[in-house]
């Protein structure tokens, strides 16, 4: 299976942070503050027993990792001076995540200045719900309203939202990228000269406005979001 590599968001009021990476193998993360020099012997995070393998990371900030399993789990690590305390999330009793399965990839909502609220895209087939909203207290699907406008039933394998104007939400699937204009409730075709290929990472880069994709055996695409 994957195992994942992030590092912390770009943060300029930081240099540090940049130095931050965690890596993901089974049911461990080791994270390192000297960008993987000292990786083996790195502080790590431990899901507990049942949680599925980890396969999606995403940093909110240097002291916050939100983990996305195999088996459908969410969890949130916040770093202290004691340590990394985990939280599961999918299981809230507010509003759960009502779909099981491979969490393919997770990304920190930037519309919320605490740092709770994340989306999750699903792998697999048989459900049009790919995509899911954590606000902090529950879960909502947002793979668009019935209609036209709304995510297919294929595997998803990436989300990136963009920082500078977070209600535009973009997903890669095994066909195509779709952008969302309204934090998932309608989503489109994003084209622009894609070839008819899986895309498999999304990622922004954070200060030239370039939404970048890489899709399956043909290459690297890119489109300026400004």
């Amino acid at each position: 299976m994957t195992q994942p590599i992030v590092s912390a968001p770009f943060n300029p009021a930081r240099p540090a942070d940049a130095d931050v990476v965690a890596f993901g193998a089974g049911k461990v993360i080791f994270v390192s503050d000297d960008f993987a020099a000292t990786l083996a012997t790195a502080p790590t995070i431990t899901l507990p027993a049942g949680a599925g393998n980890i396969y999606a990371l995403a940093f909110a900030s240097a002291a916050r990792l939100f983990i996305g399993t195999t088996s459908g789990q969410v969890f949130r690590a916040d770093r202290s001076a004691g340590g990394w305390a985990v939280t599961r999330l999918d299981n809230v009793v507010a509003g759960p995540l009502r779909l099981t399965g491979l969490i393919s990839d997770i990304a920190v909502d930037w519309g919320d200045p605490n740092f709770v609220s994340v989306y999750v895209a699903f792998g697999g087939l048989g459900d049009r719900r790919r995509v899911w909203r954590f606000d902090g207290t529950r879960w909502e699907v947002r793979s668009g309203l019935d209609g036209e406008n709304r995510l297919l039933d294929v595997e998803h394998n990436a989300l990136v939202v963009d920082r500078q104007a977070p209600t535009n939400v973009y997903v890669a699937a095994d066909i195509g990228v779709w952008h969302s204009p309204d934090a998932g409730m309608n989503w489109l075709l994003l084209q622009n000269g894609l070839p008819d290929a899986p895309v498999f990472d999304l990622q922004i880069h954070p200060t030239q406005r370039l939404l970048r994709a890489a899709t399956h055996g043909r290459g690297v695409y890119e489109f300026s979001l400004d």
